[in-house]
């Protein structure tokens, strides 16, 4: 019996997006597209599609429910954004989706913006189960400010 490949799998998190901001969302509707998004596009015809996924209206509890598979009430980040002087983060004992992909032989990478907090290393996204990281690790971030990546992991808890 041949061993089937496994799928890869890219979860793509964009928020602050309008409900209509993407080509294939705005044809579906009946519109006359008036952006291009075809990389965009392409995923969502060729993968998995979640359109009834309802989220909240600030960033952190999103990305806490989408990483734990727990509504945000239930993560401990449901009003909370965390900042660069956040002593705290999203808590240590839930298990992220990558801790379960891991656990299944999948590498997990994580590019743009973590925003649930980073007081030391073990909070960061290089200590919560992604192989490596580039992005900025709170919100209000600019395209051109500095990138931290993985190598800060090298770096001991403070």
């Amino acid at each position: 019996m041949a061993l089937r490949a496994r799928p890869h799998v890219l979860l793509m998190l964009a928020d602050d997006w309008g409900s209509y901001d993407a080509r294939f969302i705005q044809r579906s509707l009946g519109r006359s597209p008036d952006v291009s998004t075809p990389a965009i596009d392409e995923m969502a015809g060729n993968g998995v599609f979640l359109s009834s996924y309802y989220v909240q209206p600030i960033c952190t509890p999103t990305r806490a429910s989408l990483l734990t598979g727990r509504f945000s009430a239930h993560t401990g980040c449901e009003h909370t954004l965390f900042g660069p002087s956040e002593p705290s983060c999203l808590p240590r004992q839930l298990p992220l989706l990558p801790h379960a992909f891991t656990a299944l032989g999948y590498q997990c990478h994580m590019v743009g913006k973590w925003h649930l907090g980073y007081p030391n290393a073990s909070c960061a996204p290089w200590g919560r189960g992604f192989a490596s990281y580039l992005g900025y690790l709170n919100g209000n971030e600019g395209y051109y400010c500095l990138l931290y990546t993985s190598d800060a992991a090298d770096e001991e808890d403070s």
